[in-house]
Order: structure tokens, then sequence, then C-alpha cells
């Protein structure tokens, strides 16, 4: 009866430690500045996305480019039909979205 219950609460022990350091983890990823740089990823991302679409549908569209992204090629192009993204990931993965244009409105 004795093991049982060290058993039990050595198993209390560990579950404690591994809350507190998933607490500690989840303080550290809201804090101040980890809030900031997530604010300010998304506004350059936001950015990026504003040129691409003024690059593809502004007053001087063109039909084709790229963009490199932290080791990510972004490649698109319209062909007034519609509108292809290939994104080839660093390790080489590829994602390919094509869009038909005809259905947005902007």
């Amino acid at each position: 009866m004795w093991c049982l219950g060290y058993s039990s609460r050595k198993q209390k022990i560990k579950d404690e430690i591994k809350a507190a350091k998933e607490e500690a983890e989840r303080d550290k990823e809201n804090s101040t500045v980890q809030r900031f740089i997530r604010n300010f990823e998304s506004r350059v991302y936001a950015e990026l996305s504003r040129q691409l679409i003024a690059n593809l549908f502004g007053e001087t569209p063109q039909s084709s480019g790229t963009i490199s992204l932290e080791g990510n090629t972004i490649e698109y192009s319209s062909d007034g039909t519609y509108l292809t993204l290939k994104i080839t990931e660093a390790d080489g993965t590829v994602t390919e979205i094509t869009i038909p244009i005809g259905s947005f409105t902007f």
C-alpha cells in the first residue's frame, strides 16, 4: 500500500512540473515583446499582400513576378482569366494555387 501512495505522489509531482513548464511557455509567448513581434510580422505580411495585389490589379498590372521571403519563393502569374500562385518552400515543397479572377471584384 505504501508503494501505491508513493507512485501516485510521484506522478502528481511530475504533472505539477509539466504544468509549471507549460505555464512558463505560455507566459513567454504572451510577453509584450512577443506580442509586438507577432503584430509586426502580421503587418509586414499584410503589406506584402497589398503590394502583390497592386502589382496584379493596379494601374499598371504585371502579368507575373517573383517574391522571395525567408527562404521561400512566391511566383505569381495572371493570364487575365486565372491567377496562379506557386509557393516553393525552403525545403523544396511546392504549393500551387489557381484562382479564377472573374469571380472577384475589387
